[in-house]
């Protein structure tokens, strides 16, 4: 694909949205390649081959994505699950201490306040890595 053809295939897909749009309600156009292509044209956006955003792209976008469709309350959720990832993806040099034990322990207990205030949320597989 070139640019004419990513043009081409954009306009298709924005006139969809259109005619969509007058026949349902709740259907949203989000402009995330606009956003890439208009707002972040520096080349400090872009992967090596100058094609593909990166991750400082993607997350730009992303932002945009949530500020636009998510409620607040549900990005204050996003948050908290995503630093229970981020703690989730550390590895300990030194699984034995009890420093990680206490760390361990630390994240076992945000599980369980999360799950009592979020009960919909899935935390199996956290709770099993932290050792519940």
């Amino acid at each position: 694909d070139g640019i004419v053809e990513n043009s081409h295939s954009k306009a298709r897909l924005i006139e969809v949205v259109h005619s969509l749009k007058a026949e349902f309600e709740d259907v949203y156009y989000f402009p995330s390649y606009e956003l890439v292509t208009d707002v972040l044209r520096d080349h400090r956006f872009y992967k090596e081959d100058l094609v593909h955003p990166n991750s400082m792209a993607i997350n730009f976008v992303f932002k945009k994505f949530v500020n636009s469709f998510m409620a607040s309350q549900d990005v204050g959720i996003m948050r908290e699950v995503n630093a229970l990832m981020e703690a989730k993806a550390h590895k300990p040099m030194y699984p034995s201490t009890v420093a990680f034990d206490s760390f361990r322990k630390a994240q076992l207990e945000k599980i369980k306040d999360m799950l009592f205030r979020y009960p919909f949320l899935d935390l199996s597989e956290e709770k099993i890595y932290f050792g519940n």
